[in-house]
């Protein structure tokens, strides 16, 4: 990922003590590292579920955390909507989300390298649109 994908910093030990819970499939991206902080934002979270029974579909998000109260408030930007993405609560926060392809975390990588790929270019896609254009959130969520 790291040749492909330079731009997404996955964190190592999400879960710490390099636990990582049993069936376990989501894996969690480096904030910091990855993602351009916007000021007057909270610090956003980034995702990549690879099977979400919550939800239609698996996906990739960004959360600003405590705000999932004002999703229906935001419209969604039509740079967001141009790469295929919607605005959703996800637990407390407020999710930018785009869906990706169901991945297998019991199969091997090998077997899966194009969903892998199009799930990596779909959080990709999403990274670069937060860090262009997500401080213009601001005005919408009243922060």
């Amino acid at each position: 990922m790291s040749t492909c994908y330079p731009q997404l910093v996955l964190k190592r030990e999400p879960n710490g003590n390099s636990v990582r819970p049993t069936g376990s499939r989501t894996f969690y991206f480096e904030a910091a590292r990855t993602l351009r902080l916007h000021p007057g934002l909270p610090k956003p979270k980034m995702s990549l579920q690879a099977w979400d029974s919550g939800a239609s579909s698996p996906s990739v998000k960004i959360m600003l955390g405590g705000m999932a109260a004002q999703t229906d408030r935001v419209a969604v930007p039509d740079g967001l909507r141009a790469i295929g993405g919607y605005i959703r609560p996800a637990g407390g926060s407020l999710g930018l989300v785009i869906d990706t392809p169901r991945l297998d975390t019991d199969q091997p990588f090998t077997d899966q390298r194009t969903k892998v790929d199009t799930a990596l270019r779909k959080a990709k896609d999403l990274k670069t649109w937060w860090d262009a254009h997500g401080g213009a959130l601001r005005g919408h969520l009243g922060v």
